[in-house]
């Protein structure tokens, strides 16, 4: 089990680090020596920008590892991606995730919200 952030003391990622590179050498000697790879976090934090700057880094340093990586859902798969104490994932399926999907939250975080609802007619 490994962080995208060595920082675990700033719950806000206020002052989270741009790039640690001591992490990401302990990311990566992980990813090599496990049989699967759980891409799990989540994505309560998915707007921040020091998570997706992050995130960017650790995936793109993860390519070499992508077949064997997985991402926690629930039973059908509709949810993914989950951080492990999510809780609409209380019991965890182990789904193949790629690259190009766990970079996808980052592009959807960046991107405005969708309008609820139907909208309104014009008079």
């Amino acid at each position: 089990i490994v962080n995208l952030f060595a920082t675990l003391d700033d719950f806000s990622l206020s002052n989270a680090e741009d790039e640690d590179k001591e992490n990401m050498k302990v990311i990566l000697a992980e990813a090599k020596k496990c049989d699967t790879l759980v891409y799990a976090p989540g994505v309560g934090k998915a707007k921040n920008q020091a998570f997706q700057s992050r995130s960017e880094q650790v995936l793109a340093q993860l390519k070499p590892y992508e077949k064997k990586m997985k991402c926690i859902s629930n039973e059908d798969g509709s949810i993914r991606l989950r951080h492990p104490l999510t809780p609409s994932v209380r019991t965890w399926y182990l789904n193949d995730v790629t690259i190009a999907e766990a970079m996808q939250v980052i592009v959807d975080a960046a991107q405005p919200p969708k309008p609820v609802g139907r909208p309104k007619k014009s008079e």
